[in-house]
């Protein structure tokens, strides 16, 4: 995996705002309206998700696909994972 490039988090809201680090990173033009507030809220919890990935492609990685998970459900797990920190890391 490569390094973050990224603000860490934790990332918050302040208002329209969304904050990390000290640092405004973010705006959600609709805030005020049910879908702009879970935009935010989803927004908001990107680095706690990226980190939660991270730690279940480890568990996977850890786990003998077959004995303790099936094959089929392992890859997808893992396949998803990744796809998904890619995308989260610009690589995808």
């Amino acid at each position: 995996m490569s390094e973050n490039k990224f603000t860490p988090g934790p990332y918050e809201m302040d208002g329209p705002q969304i904050v990390g680090n000290g640092y405004g990173i973010g705006h959600v033009n609709s805030h005020r309206t049910t879908e702009g507030k879970a935009n935010a809220l989803l927004f908001s919890a990107a680095p706690d998700l990226l980190e939660a990935l991270e730690a279940v492609l480890l568990v996977v990685g850890q786990l003998r696909i077959g004995e303790h998970l099936p094959c089929d459900q392992g890859m997808n797990v893992t396949k998803l994972c990744m796809a998904a920190i890619a995308k989260a890391r610009g690589e995808a």
